[in-house]
């Protein structure tokens, strides 16, 4: 008898979370977010890749290179990189749709110190997010973080453009 009673108390319980979540629109389980999905690309100039070049890749900032959160990738002999996918876990799961406009920044640092940015969109949600393949001229790159505040962040691809895999 005592075992039913804690049982049915369990059992409310668990109805009144599901129940809770649906009207919040979650679901209580844990779930693999991606924080950053995977991203490959090239920098380059007119003479061809270039190497050794440290390529800096934040989300929603202005400057990767001043971010914290910044991943950190080197260019190889042809000039390319590659960011592998970064997760994160989460307690709920959100039953609406989250889809929406993402902006990375990427600051490419050439081995004697100059630094250059580029700004890449794309859509996405928390659980998926489409690899990306970027082609970055260095020359064409911004060389100032500042003046992307200025303008429609949604709109730049400065010196970097989107290659088809």
């Amino acid at each position: 008898m005592i075992f039913e009673d804690r049982m049915y108390r369990y059992a409310r319980k668990v109805i009144l979370i599901f129940t809770l979540g649906s009207l919040t629109a979650c679901v209580p389980f844990p779930t693999k977010n991606i924080d950053t999905p995977k991203i490959e690309g090239n920098i380059h100039s007119g003479t061809g890749g270039l190497s050794g070049y440290a390529v800096y890749l934040a989300y929603d900032v202005s400057d990767a290179c001043s971010s914290n959160e910044a991943i950190e990738a080197v260019t190889d002999l042809t000039g390319n990189f590659v960011f592998a996918p970064t997760y994160e876990w989460s307690l709920i799961r959100w039953a609406v749709p989250l889809d929406g406009i993402a902006f990375f920044n990427l600051c490419v640092v050439s081995p004697s110190g100059l630094k250059k940015w580029g700004y890449v969109s794309h859509i996405r949600t928390p659980s998926w997010a489409p690899d990306l393949r970027l082609s970055c001229n260095f020359e064409a790159l911004s060389s100032n973080p500042a003046e992307m505040a200025k303008e429609n962040i949604y709109e730049i691809e400065h010196g970097c453009r989107r290659v088809q895999s």
